[in-house]
């Protein structure tokens, strides 16, 4: 198992590991102004930690899904 980390979510401490990932794709999103700009803007993560309970084990939700956090930046670009 991947080192445990200690990561603050809304002013808590949480345990967690970071996992490996690959990205796959990364589209950008295109909106246009109705002054004729345009912004584009995506969102890239760039660590993702899933947290783990007291034995280790992946901390689940109510529907069963991992629970995740992701470190992400957002690039954006406006034309016009």
């Amino acid at each position: 198992m991947a080192e445990v980390v200690t990561i603050n979510i809304d002013g808590q401490n949480k345990p967690a590991v970071e996992l490996t990932f690959e990205i796959i794709k990364e589209d950008w999103c295109e909106y246009e102004l109705a002054d004729g700009g345009r912004i584009r803007l995506r969102s890239t993560a760039t660590k993702i930690y899933g947290l783990i309970d007291g034995e280790d084990k992946p901390l689940r939700d109510a529907m069963g899904d991992r629970i995740v956090s992701i470190t992400h930046a957002t690039q954006v670009v406006a034309s016009g």
